[in-house]
């Protein structure tokens, strides 16, 4: 059995072993929980709820509309509904985002905006 310990043995010490973990542990903690906290990941999703947040307050308006006026013409818009919707305050000053990246004035002409609860700003006009 001699012939087991006849060259010296290569490997890592104890201590090397700890002092690799304690820097694998220090470069985890540092780098781990900043992934976790990435705001941009759920933007999309709240982005997602506020639109059916909105569709589902355009829908019932428009069926509390229909329930007081049985004659509904074509020309049934947002003006139209806004007595049966649930929102904050209408605005006429603000500027909203387009999708172009220019901004919108929600007072020019028959425009306008809604400032909602969720905090989503409906923009209607034509």
């Amino acid at each position: 059995m001699s012939f087991l310990f006849d060259k010296p043995h290569k490997g890592f010490s104890l201590v090397e072993l700890l002092i690799t973990l304690a820097i694998m542990g220090i470069l985890a903690a540092a780098t781990i929980p900043p992934l976790f906290q990435m705001p941009a990941s759920n933007q999309p999703a709240q982005y997602t709820a506020k639109s059916k947040d909105i569709a589902f307050m355009i829908l019932t308006a428009y069926e509390q509309y229909k329930a007081v006026n049985p004659t509904i013409v074509n020309t049934v818009g947002i003006p139209n509904l806004t007595p049966y919707m649930n929102y904050v305050r209408a605005d006429s000053s603000m500027s909203v985002d387009s999708t172009s990246g220019s901004s919108i004035t929600c007072g020019s002409g028959s425009k306008g905006c809604l400032v909602l609860h969720n905090g989503a700003v409906l923009y209607y006009g034509h």
